[in-house]
């Protein structure tokens, strides 16, 4: 099902220089490193003033407005991803009043070219936020859940 390049650490950190350096490449490297996320969180450190609580586990609180700056440039890498999920929980340990805050900023859809979407195990408080993910153009969205003892 997936079109897209899979991606280790250094073909990332490679890409992510070549943006900085190359202009006419920027484009085509930035829709690379982002067509596939394992979760949200490589999104949220876009906005400077976000304060991870403990980033092992990536608490994330907002601790000021988000600007109008900050915004763009989120949704400018949001808007290339194509793929989310590889079976673990799409938020990771977002919370889930993290992800309402984030998508009261907007009318419209967080990952708006998400084509697939994968989604494991996740907190029952966050079931709710994976219709901000159901986007017209998804052809692919597999839920998994472990079994939980009663």
């Amino acid at each position: 099902m997936r079109d897209y390049f899979s991606l280790d650490q250094l073909d990332r950190r490679s890409l992510a220089a070549l943006c900085r350096v190359c202009h006419s490449f920027k484009d085509v490297a930035l829709d690379m490193l982002w067509a596939e996320l394992e979760d949200l969180h490589p999104l949220f450190p876009v906005f400077h003033e976000i304060y991870g609580l403990a980033l092992e586990i990536h608490s994330y609180t907002l601790r000021r407005p988000v600007t109008i700056v900050e915004w763009s440039i989120f949704e400018q890498y949001a808007s290339r991803v194509r793929v989310l999920g590889d079976g673990s929980s799409i938020f990771g340990d977002l919370e889930a009043e993290f992800v309402h805050t984030i998508m009261g900023l907007t009318s419209k859809l967080l990952l708006p070219n998400l084509r697939e979407l994968c989604c494991g195990d996740c907190d029952p408080d966050l079931h709710a936020c994976v219709r901000y993910f159901l986007s017209p153009v998804l052809i692919s969205f597999q839920v998994s859940a472990s079994a939980r003892p009663d």
